[in-house]
This record gives structure tokens, C-alpha cells and sequence, in this order.
């Protein structure tokens, strides 16, 4: 929502094309929290994806040791869940039919037991905790240099960003849809050329007095029990982000979806 000065906007070249199609590697995992840089906005409500990559970072104990395309990133290794198909039911099997003297009588078919179902794979997967320092509306410039540095598959990439449509504490986690008029989440779709990407919003709630008061609003820091729900959401965002990461998407919006 802040807007950054010229000069930083100027170094910026123009979105590339065609890195919706990008096929990357699939043992990597990046994670990016949307906020704005600096002591200022540290803990507004609008920086909630940067405390929320923070959180997870400090219960995994792994430090923002790495700078990268304008980013600051946390990384380490995760064991993601793969769960093989269940095998199929062997066909019924039935004993041969003897022909009597008027009619051929068939005997009951033999039924199989049902397959065992396999046991679920631990997969070693790298996984990226990042926060672009570019600010917020130009945080796109930031992910796209890392989707391609870091050879990223756009369906393993996850970014958290804060939400002024849904009720304050609220978690909505979809794999694609709209920017919803998060600038940080409009300047990523732009520069990637697809929507087609994971998000967790959380809700921030909205001011008392309408859109007008919408930047001052997500600028400020909530106190009270504003401060509380937030920073319960907060920490169920990290553990909604590292069940993306280790069970999948399917598994995360079923149990953190509110």
C-alpha cells in the first residue's frame, strides 16, 4: 500500500513474459510474507506477512542469513508428505461354471481382501522464507528475479499477505484467484503473468469509517485485544504455511480455512 520513491522504482525493468509457463524445480518450496520494510511499519497491520514468515522462521530456528534479489530470506530443509495412490482392488474372481444335464449353475465369486494402503513418503524438500525489501507495491519484482533464480515451480509458491475484505483473524488459503486490491499481491501477478499461484490472506479487519481511512489504517499497529486476535491469527498463518509446504494445499485449506 506504501508507495516507494523514484528512485527505487526507476531500476526496475518491465515484467518479463511468458513466466506463467515456467517449469522449475519441484524440490524447492518458497514461502514469501508481503510487508514493508523498517522499524515504521514493524507489526501494522499491514506487515502481518512479514510477521507471519518471521513466526515460522523462529520455530524452525532458522536465521535470515541470505540477501537476494532485493529479499531477505530464511531457508533450511522440511520433509514434505507424499501419499502414493491407493492400490486397486483386485478383480472378483470366479471358479469355473460346470454345465449340469438342464442348467449352468455359477458359484459365488471369490472376493479378495482389499490391498493394504501404502505407506506415506518422507520427501526432503528445500523451503524459502522470504521478505522482499522492495516495499509493498513492488513486491513482485522481488519474486519474480526469485522464481527464476531458484528455478521455482509457480504451484510451490506460497504468499501470505494481509486482507481488509475478511473479518480481523480470519484465514483464507486459495491455490489461484484475483489480487482482491492488495497492491503487493497485484504487483507479483503482474510480474509473474499469472494469478496461478497460492495465497494465505489473513484478515485484518476494516476501519470504522470507511476507505478513506484505509492507509492509515493498515499503517497502524492494533492494541488491546486487536493486538491479540491478530497475533493468534499470525501464528496459525505459520502453521497453516508449513502444512502447505509438508501436506499440500488441500490439506492446509481444510484445516485453517475459517
Amino acid at each position: 500500500m506504501v508507495e516507494q520513491s523514484g528512485t527505487l522504482r526507476r531500476g526496475f525493468n518491465r515484467p518479463p513474459q511468458g513466466l506463467q509457463h515456467y517449469r522449475g524445480n519441484p524440490l524447492v518450496k518458497m514461502i514469501v510474507g508481503l510487508g514493508n520494510p523498517g522499524a515504521r511499519y514493524a507489526r501494522t497491520r499491514h506487515n502481518v506477512g512479514f510477521d507471519t514468515v518471521e513466526t515460522l522462521a523462529a520455530q524452525l530456528g532458522w536465521a535470515w542469513d541470505t540477501r537476494r534479489s532485493q529479499s531477505v530470506i530464511a531457508s533450511g530443509t522440511v520433509m514434505r508428505v507424499i501419499q502414493p495412490p491407493k492400490p486397486q482392488r483386485p478383480p472378483k474372481i470366479s471358479p469355473p461354471v460346470e454345465d449340469g444335464a438342464a442348467v449352468a449353475v455359477e458359484a459365488p465369486a471369490v472376493i479378495e481382501p482389499a490391498p493394504e494402503p501404502p505407506e506415506p513418503i518422507m520427501q526432503p524438500e528445500k523451503m524459502l522464507l522470504v521478505k522482499p525489501q522492495t516495499y509493498m507495491n513492488d513486491s513482485g519484482k522481488a519474486v519474480a528475479d526469485l522464481v527464476r533464480f531458484y528455478k521455482l515451480t509457480l504451484s510451490d509458491l506460497l504468499v501470505i499477505c494481509d486482507d481488509l475484505d475478511s473479518p480481523l483473524g480470519r484465514l483464507r488459503l486459495r491455490e489461484r484467484g484475483a489480487a482482491g486490491g492488495q497492491h503487493g499481491m497485484e504487483s507479483i501477478i503482474r510480474w509473474l503473468g499469472t494469478s496461478e499461484f497460492a495465497r494465505l490472506k489473513i484478515g485484518i479487519g476494516r476501519p470504522l469509517h470507511g476507505r478513506g481511512e484505509n492507509l492509515d489504517f493498515l499503517l497502524s499497529a492494533p492494541r488491546g485485544d486487536e493486538r491479540i486476535a491478530l497475533d493468534e491469527a499470525i501464528a496459525r498463518a505459520a502453521d497453516a504455511a508449513l502444512c502447505w509446504a509438508t501436506l499440500g494445499a488441500q490439506t492446509a485449506m481444510n484445516r485453517y480455512n475459517g
